[in-house]
């Protein structure tokens, strides 16, 4: 199965797909419901495999770098919108 996309959009945009389920996922846990954040984030997880499917495609199969490479998929797409949206509030440039 290849998990490489054709062009830096289409990465782009799987990527954008991962960030805005886990706000949903977030959003719905904070109003309360539960069962739509459960399925949100289950999303997310499936779309965090991809992910790090992709990064891992002719990369090597050491442990120690799966590994790295799996801690560091779960992790740069929340940073990537806490980051987006501390640069937003600090320049005074909202983006929606």
């Amino acid at each position: 199965m290849n998990f490489r996309p054709k062009d830096a959009r289409a990465s782009y945009k799987s990527r954008g797909r991962e960030k805005l389920s886990a706000i949903i996922a977030l959003g719905a846990a904070a109003l309360g419901s539960w069962t739509v954040a459960f399925l949100i984030a289950m999303l997310w997880a499936l779309q965090t495999l991809l992910f790090s499917l992709q990064r891992l495609w002719h990369t090597s199969r050491r442990l120690d770098h799966l590994l790295e490479m799996l801690v560091t998929s779960i992790f740069i797409p929340p940073l990537s919108v806490l980051w987006r949206l501390y640069g937003a509030a600090n320049f005074g440039v909202f983006f929606f």
